[in-house]
C-alpha cells in the first residue's frame, strides 16, 4: 500500500468523533494515489493508441490491486463540424483495510479539461456541457479490527468541433482528467504530494483540404461530337499557398490529354486557373468504358478526390444483318443475329416480338413464338444465327410497323456484353383489299342504253380522306358517272 503517515503520530484532536483528523498536511496521498498515477500511465497508453483510430479506443491501469482506471474516447477521431464524447471510470480501492478505530472518508474531485487544438487556425473546440467536474466521497466506520474502503466515480463529458473554412490539417487536441492533491481529505493514507492526472489525445480532420476534380461533362461519346470534356480542381477553402495537382491517370489508350496533366490553385482562390481537355480515343472494341480520375495532393496536409468519367461506346455489340425488314402477311423474312466482339464467356441474346400478336419468330431448329434465345460463345460469338419472321394474316386492311428486340440476358451473360441490345425496325403488308364494290349476286349486267348502279366503301376507317378513281377499260361500250 506504501508507507504510513509521515505526520505526527497518537491522535488527532477530532478523533473518535466521526471525523478524519487534523493534523498538518504533510506530503502524503489519499486512497486514490496509488491508482492515480497508474491513472495517467494509462492515459499515455491510450494516447498513443486512438491517435488516429475512428473507433473507441479506452485504456485501463494495469499491475494494482486496489484500482482500476478506465478512460473511453469514442470516436477518438472525427471530422470538423462532429462531437465526440470523453468517459471515465475509477473503480478502487476493491479490497483495501485499515486498522478502523474511528471513522474515515475519502472525497475528492476531478476536473475535465483540454488543450487548444494544433496546430492553430481552426475551429473552436468546445465541451457541450458546463459540467466538467465530478466528485465523490466514501466512508468507513468501525471502532476495532479491519475494513474494507470502495470509491467508484463515472462521468462523461461530450466535446463539439466547428466546421470553418481554414484549411489547417488534421489538429490534435488533448483532453485531461486531473485530481488536485489539495482537494483530498482522509484519516488514514499513504504519502504522496503530487496531483494524479491522465491525458487523451483527439484528432480533428479538415474536411477543407480534400481536392475535388469537376468534370464538364461526366459522359462523353467515343467519337463524334460531343467526345471530350474538361476538368478542373476545386477546394473546400481559400488555398493558403500555391497548390499544384497533378491529375492521375496520366496516358491511356481510352483518351488523350490536351493542356498537360497538371492543375493550379492560386493562392487564396478554390478552384484551379487552369482547366484540362480530356478527349476520347476510338477503337474497335465494344462496350462503353469507365474512367477513374484522381486528383494527386502535394503534400500530406491535403487529400485528392476521384471523379468518374465514361465513355460511351459506338460499336454494337449485337449486330444485326439488316438496318430494316418488311414482310407481307402471310410471308416470311429472314435476317441474322451475331456478336460483334468475342465475349470473355456466353453470351445469350433475346430476340422479343414485345406484345403484338401479328407475328411471330423462329431460329434453325427452333420453335416459332414470341421470343427465341440465341446463344454464342467465346468460340462462335463471330457465327451468324438466323432468325425467321413468320407474318400472320389479320382482318383488316392496314399494313403495321414493329420493332423486334435484341437483348442479353445478364444472369446468364458474360459481364462485357451486359445490357447490351438492338432493335430491327419492321414493316408488315397488309394483303386485303382496302376498296370493297357492292353490286348484289351475280355479274353487274345491263342492256343498251340503260344503266346500272354499284355501290363502293373501304374496308376500314382511313386516317385521312381517300380519293378513289372509276374508270372503264371501254370507255366507247360503257362510262362511269
Amino acid at each position: 500500500m506504501g508507507a504510513p503517515l509521515t505526520g505526527p503520530t497518537g491522535p488527532s484532536p477530532a478523533q473518535g468523533r466521526g471525523f478524519p483528523g487534523s493534523w498538518p498536511r504533510s506530503p502524503r496521498r489519499s486512497l486514490f494515489s496509488a491508482p492515480a498515477r497508474v491513472f495517467g500511465l494509462a492515459a499515455a497508453l491510450l494516447t498513443a493508441a486512438v491517435l488516429l483510430a475512428p473507433s473507441p479506443a479506452s485504456a485501463h491501469s494495469t499491475g494494482d490491486t486496489h484500482h482500476h482506471v478506465t478512460i473511453t474516447v469514442n470516436p477518438s477521431t472525427i471530422t470538423e463540424g462532429e462531437t465526440t464524447t470523453v468517459s471515465f471510470s475509477i473503480n478502487g480501492p476493491q479490497a483495501q483495510t485499515f486498522p478502523s478505530e474511528r471513522s474515515k472518508y475519502n472525497s475528492a474531485y476531478m476536473d475535465i479539461s483540454k488543450s487548444e487544438a494544433s496546430p492553430s487556425g481552426g475551429g473552436a473546440v468546445t465541451f457541450v456541457s458546463n459540467k466538467r467536474r465530478f466528485s465523490w466521497t466514501s466512508y468507513l466506520n468501525g471502532l476495532t479490527g479491519f475494513g474494507t474502503f470502495s470509491n467508484t466515480a463515472t462521468g462523461t463529458v461530450r466535446i463539439s468541433t466547428v466546421d470553418d473554412s481554414n484549411i489547417t490539417g488534421p489538429r490534435m487536441v488533448t483532453v485531461s482528467g486531473s485530481i488536485p492533491y489539495n482537494t483530498q481529505s482522509y484519516w488514514y493514507s499513504v504519502a504522496d504530494a503530487a496531483p494524479v492526472f491522465a491525458n487523451a489525445t483527439l484528432t480533428i480532420l479538415d474536411n477543407d483540404t480534400t481536392i475535388s476534380l469537376a468534370l464538364g461533362s461526366s459522359t462523353i461519346n467515343e467519337t463524334g461530337a460531343g467526345n471530350s470534356t474538361t476538368v478542373q480542381a476545386t477546394l473546400g477553402a481559400a488555398a493558403p499557398a500555391t497548390v499544384l495537382v497533378a491529375v492521375s491517370p496520366t496516358s491511356s489508350t481510352d483518351f488523350t490529354w490536351t493542356g498537360g496533366t497538371t492543375l493550379t490553385i492560386a493562392s487564396g482562390a478554390t478552384t484551379s486557373t487552369n482547366m484540362l481537355t480530356i478527349t476520347a480515343r476510338p477503337d474497335n472494341t465494344g462496350g462503353n468504358k469507365t474512367v477513374t480520375l484522381t486528383a494527386v495532393p502535394p503534400s500530406t496536409t491535403y487529400t485528392g478526390g476521384t471523379a468518374t468519367l465514361t465513355i460511351v461506346d459506338d460499336d454494337a455489340l449485337i449486330v444485326l444483318s439488316e438496318s430494316a425488314l418488311t414482310v407481307r402477311e402471310e410471308t416470311t423474312g429472314t435476317y441474322t443475329v451475331r456478336l460483334n466482339i468475342q465475349p470473355t464467356g456466353n453470351v445469350h441474346v433475346r430476340a422479343s416480338r414485345g406484345a403484338t400478336d401479328e407475328y411471330e419468330l423462329n431460329k434453325t431448329g427452333g420453335s416459332q413464338g414470341s421470343t427465341q434465345d440465341l446463344t454464342f460463345t467465346p468460340s462462335t460469338w463471330n457465327t451468324a444465327q438466323v432468325i425467321t419472321v413468320i407474318a400472320l394474316q389479320d382482318d383488316d386492311a392496314a399494313g403495321s410497323i414493329f420493332n423486334i428486340s435484341h437483348t442479353t440476358i445478364n444472369a446468364n451473360t458474360a459481364d462485357d456484353y451486359d445490357d447490351a441490345a438492338a432493335l430491327l425496325p419492321l414493316t408488315i403488308m397488309d394483303d386485303d383489299a382496302a376498296i370493297v364494290v357492292s353490286r348484289g349476286t351475280g355479274p353487274l349486267a345491263l342492256t343498251e342504253p340503260n344503266a346500272a348502279t354499284y355501290t363502293v366503301t373501304l374496308k376500314g376507317a382511313p386516317a385521312g380522306n381517300v380519293v378513289v378513281d372509276v374508270s372503264s377499260n371501254d370507255t366507247g361500250a360503257v362510262t362511269a358517272g
